[in-house]
């Protein structure tokens, strides 16, 4: 403790405070993985109408790249793609149920000429 006090005294103080600045800096600019999912929206689609969800869409408002989705490209109640909506575009087989008791929205999935409509307010 006395060399930390020695290097203080010894004009040191202007470094001290830039390392200080920077870890502070760096730690306030970190976000958890869980952040974000709080501020996720989940979309729920039911593309050929027979009452069972067959598309999953994932969006962060103000954040394209972090939107995919979960698809039942076959109509038998599990998804088998995981598609990435944004660039690096592409996909990942999975196999997961649906959900079941969701709010189903509507129409399709806001998906045209390969780009993702913004999200209403």
């Amino acid at each position: 403790m006395r060399r930390f006090y020695d290097w203080i005294t010894k004009g040191n103080q202007v470094l001290l405070f830039l390392v200080l600045l920077l870890v502070v800096l760096l730690a306030s600019c970190a976000a958890t993985p869980s952040a974000t999912e709080n501020l996720s929206v989940t979309t729920y689609y039911d593309r050929n109408e027979d009452g069972v969800v067959d598309y999953e869409l994932h969006r962060i408002p103000g954040m394209t790249y972090w939107t995919w989705a979960l698809m039942d490209s076959k109509f038998k109640g599990r998804y088998d793609a995981r598609l990435r909506l944004a660039y690096p575009f592409g996909s990942d087989g999975v196999d997961l149920p649906v959900p079941r008791n969701v709010k189903i929205t509507p129409g399709m999935p806001p998906i045209q000429y390969s780009r993702i409509e913004p999200i209403s307010q």
